[in-house]
C-alpha cells in the first residue's frame, strides 16, 4: 500500500512545526557523505535561532561499522525511505547487510505487502518461488506499483539468508473506509483486527494540518486555510485516523514479531533473540511519529529510527527529534529509465478471461484493430491467464518489432498484429 502522505517527498523531509531556523547560521557543516548523522549533536542556539557558538566539528558524525553495535540490543530498528529512489533502497540494503553481520537473527518487515500475502513471503523465503511467480502472489502490481527492481536486492538478500520477511500492512480499502467513514464508526472487523490507536500527539497533528492543507484539499476564498481551521475539520480527522489506522497496523505486526522471538532468561528478564527491521516510508516514522508512537504504547521501547538524507537538507531542520541516526547519501545523478513500451488499453479480469474495458485514444492498440470487449487468447504465441502475463509480455517488446495477437471477439477467434515504433511512449498498459 501506498503512504497516504509524503509519497512525494525530498530524500528527506522535515516540516517546519512553529519557526524554522535560518539555514546559513549552520552552512552545510552536517552534512560528511558517507557518514551517519547523530542528531541533536549541532550547535546549541538561542530562541531567536541565532547560534550561541560556532567551531568546526560540532557535529557528530559515525560510521556504519560503529553505528551497527549501537543497533544490537534494539528490539526494532525502522528504515525510511522515498519509495521511488533508488539510492534509498541501496542505502537500506547497506545497513540491513551490517546489521546481519553482526546479529545474523533478523526479521524483515515490509510496508509493501499486506498481511495476507504473507503465505507468498513464505515461500519466496523458502524458495519456492521465482521472481514472477513471487510479485504475482503478493499481488505486486495491484498493491504497491512503483518498480520492483528497486526492491529486490532488499527481497534477494532475506532469500539468499533465510531471513523471514513480514507483511506489515493491511488492504487499501480498510484505510479508504476510514477516511471516509471514520476510524472511531469502524467495527473490529471492517479494520481487519487492528487495535484503536494511540491518540496523536498535538506536533504530530500539526505536522499532518500542514501536510493535509498542501495536498489538494478545498481551500477558504482566501486561498489559506490555518491550522488551527484544520484541526477542527472533520474531513481532516478523519485524514489523522486513516493514517493512524496505517501505522498502528504495521507497529501491531513488528511488535508481535518481537514477542514472538523474544525468550525469558533465567533470572526472569526478557531478552529479544531477534532484531525485527521494518522497511517503510519516511512519513511514517519521522520526528518519531507514527509507528514509532504506536509501538510504545505497544509497550516496545528499544526503537531505534533511522533516515537516508543528503546535501540538499538544511542543517537548521535537523533537530534531535527528527531521527536517531541520518545517513549522508553522496550526490549520485540516475540514468533516465528506458521507456516501456505500452499498448494503450485498460484491462479487466473475468474469471481469469483478460478483457480490454477501454481502448486509450490513438494508442497502438486502437491503431492495431483492438477494440473494447475484446479478450486476449495469445501475445507473441504465449497464452494469457492473467493481466500481468499481458503487461510483461508487452513491457519487453524491443521498439521497432511487431507483435502477434490473438483474441476472442464475438466468439470468434482474431489474429491482429501491434507495431511497437521507435517513437512511442508510455500510454497505459
Amino acid at each position: 500500500m501506498r503512504l497516504l502522505i509524503f509519497t512525494r517527498i525530498r530524500p528527506l523531509l522535515f516540516l517546519c512545526l512553529g519557526i524554522c531556523l535560518s539555514t546559513s547560521v549552520f552552512a552545510n557543516d552536517c552534512h560528511t557523505e558517507g557518514q551517519w548523522l547523530i542528531p541533536g549533536s549541532q550547535h546549541p542556539v538561542s530562541s531567536t535561532g541565532q547560534a550561541l557558538q560556532k567551531r568546526k566539528g560540532a557535529w557528530k558524525f559515525i560510521s556504519t561499522a560503529e553505528l551497527a553495535p549501537t543497533l544490537r540490543n534494539q528490539q526494532v530498528v525502522l528504515l525510511g525511505e522515498q519509495h521511488d529512489i533508488a539510492e534509498h533502497h541501496r542505502w537500506q540494503l547497506q545497513t540491513v547487510s551490517a546489521l546481519f553481520a553482526l546479529n545474523n537473527e533478523l526479521v524483515l518487515g515490509f510496508e509493501m505487502f499486506p498481511r495476507r500475502v504473507q503465505p507468498a513471503l513464505d515461500k519466496w523465503v523458502a524458495g519456492e518461488l521465482n521472481e514472477a511467480e513471487f510479485l504475482n502472489q503478493s499481488d505486486w502490481d495491484k498493491v504497491w506499483g512503483y518498480d520492483a527492481a528497486l526492491y529486490m536486492p532488499l527481497f534477494h538478500f532475506a532469500r539468499i539468508n533465510k531471513i523471514p520477511m513480514l507483511a506489515l500492512n493491511i488492504d487499501r480499502s480498510v484505510v479508504r473506509i476510514a477516511s471516509k467513514k471514520g476510524l472511531n464508526k469502524m467495527s473490529i472487523d471492517e479494520r481487519q483486527g487492528v487495535s484503536l490507536p494511540a491518540p496523536a500527539s498535538a506536533d504530530y497533528l500539526k505536522l499532518l494540518a500542514n501536510t493535509f492543507n498542501g495536498h489538494g484539499h478545498p481551500k477558504t476564498t482566501t486561498g489559506h486555510i490555518s491550522v488551527e481551521a484544520t484541526l477542527k475539520n472533520e474531513h481532516f480527522l478523519r485524514f489523522v485516523g486513516a493514517q493512524q489506522l496505517w501505522d498502528r497496523a504495521m507497529a501491531e505486526q513488528l511488535a508481535n514479531a518481537v514477542l514472538t522471538n523474544t525468550v525469558k532468561s533465567k533470572n526472569g528478564q526478557s531478552t529479544t533473540s531477534k532484531l525485527v527491521i521494518g522497511i517503510m516510508g519516511t512519513g511514517h516514522i519521522i520526528e518519531r511519529f507514527g509507528v514509532p508512537q504506536q509501538l510504545a504504547d505497544l509497550g516496545i521501547s528499544k526503537t531505534q529510527v533511522l533516515l537516508p538524507g543528503n546535501s540538499d537538507t538544511p542543517c537548521a531542520e535537523i533537530t534531535a527529534r527528527t531521527a536517531d541516526a541520518v545517513f549522508i547519501l553522496p550526490t549520485y545523478e540516475e540514468l533516465a529509465p528506458a521507456i516501456k513500451p505500452l499498448l494503450g488499453v485498460h484491462l479487466l479480469n473475468e474469471q481469469g478471461a483478460i478483457k480490454i474495458s477501454q481502448i486509450v485514444e490513438k494508442s497502438i492498440a486502437e491503431q492495431s484493430g483492438l477494440k473494447q470487449g475484446d479478450t486476449f487468447i495469445r501475445l507473441a504465441g504465449k497464452t494469457i491467464g492473467s493481466v500481468n502475463d499481458v503487461i510483461n509480455t508487452v513491457q519487453a517488446m524491443p521498439a521497432g518489432t511487431w507483435l502477434p495477437i490473438t483474441i476472442e471477439r464475438d466468439g470468434k477467434s482474431l489474429e491482429l498484429v501491434a507495431k511497437f515504433s521507435i517513437e512511442d511512449s508510455e500510454q497505459s498498459h
